[in-house]
């Protein structure tokens, strides 16, 4: 009896070691990404998502163990809703006035580094936005930030995800621009970081992260 405990021990300390590699391997190939071939940015969020998805079913995770427990929504929207218009309303209007009023050059280069096009204003790019979002949070928060929650106090692990999600979002540009940009979206990053480890719910987060992408781009929409 000892020797199976003792075997199933290893074998899960085992598998744990691998899922911690897999996603530590994950990041580093972001990071790769974004130094070495910035072209193709974004090709490692899509294939992360295809991991995310491929692994619940080899590993037999539940949906609520992966943040994807629809029937939990109402009730987490009910107790978060005050943090999903922080993130999603308040923050992006807060930004958006301090460049129009003090760094006008920032909205130039956030219109540089956005993938779509914010003069089209119609149901494909509602459809878009959201899509962007949604992805992004099964990536930065359903995968990375869980998997590094597992290894590290939550707010190490929101931080590090944070990080890595700013340096994610890039692009060229004078220092200050650039630096700013970053910094603003190191901020909802961390407000979307608490955000999940409130509710473990990467629907909450996607709604939230889809507001704020909402907000800032018909904003920009109006300023241009």
């Amino acid at each position: 009896m000892e020797d199976i405990k003792q075997t199933k021990l290893e074998s899960t300390l085992l598998q744990q070691k691998r899922v911690n590699m897999e996603v530590l391997l994950i990041m580093g190939l972001m990071l790769i990404e974004v130094l070495f071939f910035p072209k193709l940015k974004g090709m490692m969020v899509v294939v992360s998502i295809i991991y995310f998805l491929v692994e619940r079913r080899i590993r037999n995770r539940t949906r609520a163990e992966m943040g994807l427990s629809f029937s939990a929504f109402p009730r987490k929207l009910k107790q978060n809703w005050k943090w999903i218009a922080i993130v999603g309303v308040i923050m992006q209007c807060f930004y958006l006035l301090m460049y129009a009023n003090f760094f006008p050059d920032v909205l130039d280069h956030l219109l540089t580094r956005l993938p779509i096009n914010i003069h089209t204003v119609n149901s494909q790019l509602l459809f878009t936005l959201l899509i962007l979002a949604f992805g992004e949070e099964i990536v930065f928060r359903g995968l990375i930030q869980a998997r590094l929650t597992k290894l590290m106090p939550a707010w190490t692990a929101i931080l590090i995800t944070s990080i890595l999600f700013a340096i994610m979002h890039f692009s060229t540009g004078s220092a200050f621009v650039v630096w700013l940009d970053l910094t603003t979206v190191l901020i909802d990053s961390i407000l979307l970081g608490i955000l999940f480890v409130r509710t473990n719910n990467i629907y909450i987060t996607a709604l939230a992260h889809g507001l704020a992408n909402l907000v800032a781009t018909y904003s920009l929409y109006l300023f241009f």
